[in-house]
């Protein structure tokens, strides 16, 4: 019996081995060969055949999973990655001066694909019920573009290198500068240039009766003279988000196709909000203005609605739990605003808010803000810092205007409540949930604070 059983046993393990052989002899054809071939699969002309299509990757397959057919769209690669540059000093006893170090640069590469491919659905369900031999893919087109440009550089206590840079940052991304109509070995049939690079868009396509439409769907949205790269050591700083066009939007740009000609021509333009124009401008202090003035502009729109804009920018550098190491901080960026959102001290003694205060009153900026956080016991319920400098602002629970704009800073555990309605720019320690909360898959944030957060975004 016992004989019987290790037969049956042995065959059975045969028979799965054999399975398996042929599974993985099958998936051994079609599992992708790049990460980018991942593939969806479907039955094709009336189920004989097989087709495996993905980012602009495609193979059909017979019933035995043999290839008939390869195609590859083509793809490239774009660095989106960014580096640091920095430099530290030497102090010279003798001419008591200082020089700079050789320069250390921090790489963070990034790659990031040129091409991102959508199926045109009409000419898909077409190939899917084999009226057609060819599949079509409406094509995102990326080029590489300078993100951002930022400098530190060394304060006037350096003697000899004073005001030379210390830090650069420099990143990359990516934006769409068109998009094509091409067939699935790559070969571009039309090509659609949009009045604006994007970032955050796509194309589709519809056919109404006898005509196509090809849509392009655009949120973020660039002048065409906005800059690929700038000479690394340059002094002056450059941010991309300052270029953007219509920040808000939804923006459609419709396209009608003519397949015989393989022609397009742009029909319609359009935005996700009614169109609207401005009829007045006021001060914070609503005194009607005649043109754009320096500082915060109220907007009344024609709609009804009305908008909080800044004619000027500001730059506000934010950092927070430095705990006792904040002498380590030693290549901050320029801003005109240095905001620190609490935990500065590591047990909260009054020596340690002492030696951090020292630090941060010294700092090479304009004005400088700081609230509680959870070390710092020793501050819980003070009211006040006495004989601050007038540009270093404790806000406990208070707030104070600069330029225009309305800081207000919320004590550490204290109630949402404090948080008055004409708030542009709330300080606190703790995050409001679901907002930039998110550590080790958990959200942290405080749930009344984000519910009076999202009252106050509405006034």
């Amino acid at each position: 019996m016992r004989i019987s059983i290790v037969t049956i046993l042995a065959l059975l393990s045969c028979s799965i081995a054999n399975a398996q052989s042929l599974v993985d002899e099958v998936f051994k054809t079609i599992v992708p060969e790049t990460e980018r071939a991942y593939y969806n699969f479907l039955s094709i002309d009336e189920q004989s055949k097989i087709l495996a299509y993905g980012n602009g990757v495609s193979k059909v397959y017979d019933e035995k999973w043999s290839v008939l057919e390869s195609h590859d769209a083509g793809q490239e690669e774009l660095n989106t990655g960014y580096f640091y540059l920095s430099r530290s000093y030497q102090y010279d006893s003798n001419k008591k001066t200082y020089t700079t170090t050789a320069w250390e640069k921090s790489d963070y590469p990034n790659k990031s694909a040129k091409y991102s491919y959508n199926i045109w659905t009409d000419n898909y369900n077409k190939f899917y019920n084999g009226e057609a031999k060819t599949l079509y893919y409406l094509r995102g087109v990326d080029q590489q573009f300078l993100r951002s440009h930022s400098v530190s550089t060394f304060s006037d206590s350096y003697t000899g290198i004073a005001g030379q840079l210390s830090r650069v940052s420099h990143q990359y991304t990516a934006l769409t500068t068109e998009f094509n109509l091409v067939d699935w070995d790559g070969n571009i049939l039309c090509r659609i240039d949009p009045p604006y690079y994007i970032s955050s868009g796509y194309c589709q396509a519809i056919d109404v009766k006898d005509k196509t439409y090809l849509i392009v769907t655009a949120y973020y949205m660039y002048p065409k003279n906005v800059i690929k790269d700038c000479d690394t050591y340059s002094t002056v700083e450059y941010e991309l988000s300052s270029k953007e066009v219509e920040p808000g939007y939804y923006h459609y740009f419709v396209y009608e196709y003519d397949s015989k000609a393989n022609a397009i021509q742009m029909i319609k333009t359009d935005k996700s909000l009614a169109n609207r124009r401005e009829v007045a401008r006021y001060d914070a202090n609503g005194v009607k203005l005649n043109s754009p003035q320096k500082g915060v502009n109220i907007i009344l729109y024609s709609d009804g609605t009305s908008n909080k804009v800044i004619e000027k920018e500001m730059k506000i550098l934010q950092i927070s739990d430095t705990h006792t190491k904040h002498q380590q901080l030693t290549y901050l960026p320029t801003a005109d605003v240095i905001v620190h959102c609490g935990d500065f001290t590591e047990q909260g003694t009054e020596e340690e808010v002492l030696d951090f205060l020292n630090w941060f009153i010294e700092l090479p900026y304009k004005h400088k803000i700081f609230v509680t956080g959870n070390h710092d016991l020793c501050l819980w319920d003070a009211e006040g810092i006495e004989d601050l400098p007038d540009n270093v602002h404790f806000l406990q629970d208070r707030s104070c205007e600069i330029e225009g704009i309305r800081f207000f800073g919320l004590a550490y555990n204290h109630s949402e409540k404090f948080i008055p309605n004409d708030t542009d720019v709330l300080v606190t320690h703790e995050p409001p949930v679901m907002i930039l909360d998110e550590s080790s898959g958990t959200h942290w944030g405080n749930a009344p604070l984000r519910n009076r957060v999202l009252v106050v975004c509405k006034v």
